[in-house]
């Protein structure tokens, strides 16, 4: 049987009985110990199978840096022809420190650094530097996308963020998660007084909802042991998306704009993928990865997602909408079209609109020929066709941004409705009435909000059944909320 010994330099966090913690960590795996404590440290002696050692490894360094702030870790092999102990693996912890000292150093000064993870690479910038977020999104290519945001401590999150006591529990859960949280109204003299940790205004540019996590990782926790401002962190992915663990892949995609690696050489077990959760109508959803709805009874599915609104059997008329050079659908593009399916064309040139006489007469052209057009059924379209209209968002950088600047718009106080219609499993709904009358996002985003839950409520009632609400349309915390409300109110049950 092999026989290790590691040797563990470093100060408790807490006055514990190591001894004690460690021994059913080592009884189930059917290993033997002997624990000597030295002044600044301990040995541990264990001996017992190979395939054991490889199950307790992770394990214990795991358990060991929960508990021991650790400068330095060795362990060895006992060399029975040599009877001594010999180097096996040997991890310069020294030389580890120093390395986060000076990525610590470089995120201070605002530059963009890369951690190196069990699971790939992380791309981290100070979260409270306005020009570093700006690079980092040119970096990233997401000029508006909202950027997630690790802070030190519940109360450095509180400091800026308001967060309600299931929101709190979420995020000191051992699952580790994100949470989205809306941002507080700071006053002057808090702005001042958090002027060192404030965040930048530039994480999310299109609504007041902030993605948090506390350090999620023995990588993060001894990261931030040398820091108190909150940082961004990035999964590096290539074009196909997956996660980059190589060093030569970094500047083939993102290019030379890091100035820094940091390899912490943790052999932490590979933590599980982020996961994200908000709090919806008082309970917790998990959006990252999708969560299905756990279904008890019959139901009606009401499933709404960025290619396909269903209404339970009712779809969306579908609507003529031009695409861009790519094939994609853009916020101008959207309202050009429903306007082109409502008004005549002398009437749209004198709107407040992206495009010039000529350029409107030859898109004219092109959708009433149907060239390279298309047939949506969804609702974001129209979204984004309000998002255009009101002048606030005219080519979208990814598929829900007008769906986060209507949550950002929305009104709690706005109760008017579009004009709808729902007939031979047709739902028609006519938002270019109302835009001729008022224009403004606030009212058109919450008019529409406000539409989709009365369409939702009246079809479960009309089928007369509870309601399964599926489809990432439903991640926007109020349209979700406001449909829950009025499906309480006509006594219909729900599953979300």
């Amino acid at each position: 049987m092999p026989v290790y010994q590691y040797t563990v330099k470093g100060t408790p966090y807490h006055t514990i009985d190591l001894g004690a913690q460690l021994q059913p960590l080592l009884d189930s795996l059917t290993l033997s110990a002997e624990i000597r404590e030295m002044k600044t440290g301990f040995v541990l002696e264990i001996k017992g199978e190979e395939h054991a050692f490889q199950k307790l490894e992770p394990e214990l360094l795991k358990t060991l840096t929960e508990h021991i702030n650790i400068q330095s870790y060795i362990k060895r092999e006992y060399n029975r022809r040599q009877k001594r102990f010999t180097p096996k693996n040997f991890i310069d912890t020294e030389k580890t420190e120093n390395d986060i000292k000076k990525a610590v150093r470089l995120l201070g000064r605002g530059q963009i650094i890369a951690l190196k993870t069990p699971r790939g690479f992380h791309i981290l910038c100070n979260a409270t530097k306005t020009n570093s977020v700006k690079t980092l999104r040119k970096v990233l290519n997401e000029p508006t996308k909202p950027l997630p945001v690790i802070f030190k401590n519940v109360l450095s999150i509180e400091k800026q963020v308001l967060l309600s006591p299931k929101e709190k529990t979420l995020l000191t859960s051992d699952e580790h998660p994100f949470v989205i949280a809306k941002k507080r109204n700071l006053h002057r003299l808090e702005k001042e007084r958090y002027k060192a940790t404030l965040l930048s205004r530039h994480i999310n540019p299109l609504n007041r909802r902030i993605t948090v996590a506390l350090p999620p990782s023995a990588c993060y926790q001894k990261l931030y042991k040398e820091i108190n401002f909150p940082i961004i962190s990035v999964e590096a992915t290539d074009s196909k998306g997956k996660s980059i663990r190589s060093e030569e892949i970094l500047p083939e995609t993102y290019g030379e704009q890091f100035k820094y690696i940091l390899n912490m050489h943790l052999n932490e077990p590979q933590p599980p993928h982020r996961t994200v959760y908000q709090i919806v109508y008082g309970a917790p959803k998990r959006i990252v990865p999708p969560h299905e709805p756990e279904v008890t009874e019959a139901s009606i599915a009401v499933t709404l997602d960025s290619r396909e609104s269903d209404f339970a059997g009712y779809k969306l008329a579908p609507l003529k909408i031009l695409l861009d050079e790519n094939g994609q659908e853009q916020p101008a593009l959207s309202a050009l079209s429903l306007l082109f399916s409502r008004l005549p064309k002398e009437e749209i040139l004198a709107l407040p609109l992206p495009f010039d006489q000529s350029e409107t007469d030859t898109l004219c052209e092109r959708w009433k020929e149907n060239n390279n057009t298309t047939q949506s059924t969804s609702l974001l379209t129209l979204f984004d066709a309000i998002a255009s209209l009101s002048g606030e968002l005219h080519e979208k950088h990814f598929d829900e941004e007008s769906l986060q600047l209507a949550e950002g718009h929305f009104e709690v106080c706005e109760e008017d409705l579009f004009d709808y219609t729902i007939e031979n499993g047709t739902i028609t709904v006519d938002i270019i009435s109302e835009y001729l009358v008022n224009s403004k996002l606030k009212h058109l985003a919450s008019t529409l909000t406000n539409t989709i839950s009365a369409i939702i409520a009246e079809v479960a009632w009309k089928k007369g059944k509870a309601v399964t609400l599926k489809g990432n349309l439903f991640d926007f915390r109020d349209l979700t909320e406001l449909t829950i409300e009025k499906l309480e109110e006509a006594d219909l049950r729900y599953f979300y």
